[in-house]
């Protein structure tokens, strides 16, 4: 085998065991937190000797960093999630609403729908807001913020009303119920009577945060039925 082939070979064995090391890592962090996971159940996770850990990611830290940066920047393509903004008519209320209800479904069904959903990224979302540290946290953050950017100058643009607080308090009062049925999965559930989150129990929810959100930006609710209901 030539010189080069051989260093292909390598690269390519080298590729594959960091993207064996990253899924590992976010099986095992979104299971177990930051705190408690170990390198040496993420190299057990992977099948791969611990120092190859080492050798691909240096420290923990790194690791943990990489991870979140693979599955909730990379693979969950957090700015496409708001894709329906672009086309969305500033002049037209109604078309904002629409643009709003679509990409909570798109972050709904990221998050949540069978066969579409990166199933990593509940868990991973909950670690690193829980201890996943500063680093972590402010690159999903600047992320986040480049990508709502245009999003909050739509919004403003339809309702030259709005402030600069009622936006930051909009933008909180929004991640947090996108981010509650990642957490209160098991009481939604018993609550509704379902046994999982349905097709018609998503798009319900995407409706019901956009009903909210419109309502709060003295928007237009979103014009469409709801497709869920608590059986009686």
């Amino acid at each position: 085998m030539s010189t080069l082939k051989k260093k292909q070979k390598e690269n390519k064995n080298g590729r594959k065991t960091r993207s064996r090391l990253l899924n590992a890592a976010g099986n095992v962090f979104a299971e177990k937190g930051y705190e408690a996971a170990s390198v040496r159940d993420i190299a057990d996770a992977a099948g791969v000797p611990f120092a190859l850990i080492t050798f691909h990611f240096k420290t923990k830290k790194n690791l943990f960093q990489q991870t979140i940066e693979h599955f909730i920047l990379n693979n969950a393509k957090l700015e496409t999630l708001f894709a329906p903004f672009e086309k969305a008519d500033a002049a037209s209320p109604e078309s904002i609403s629409a643009a709003m209800y679509e990409s909570i479904k798109n972050i709904v069904y990221t998050c949540h729908k069978p066969r579409v959903r990166i199933k990593q990224i509940n868990g991973l979302m909950m670690t690193l807001l829980k201890d996943g540290g500063k680093e972590a946290n402010k690159m999903v953050q600047l992320l986040g913020d480049n990508t709502m950017a245009d999003v909050y100058r739509i919004l403003c643009e339809a309702n030259p009303r709005l402030t600069r607080t009622d936006i930051y308090w909009w933008s909180h009062m929004f991640w947090a119920l996108i981010f509650y049925p990642m957490y209160g999965e098991l009481l939604l559930l018993s609550e509704s009577g379902e046994k999982n989150y349905s097709a018609d129990f998503l798009d319900s929810l995407a409706f019901k945060v956009a009903y909210v959100c419109c309502l709060t930006l003295g928007l237009p609710v979103p014009d469409r039925p709801d497709p869920w209901s608590i059986k009686e």
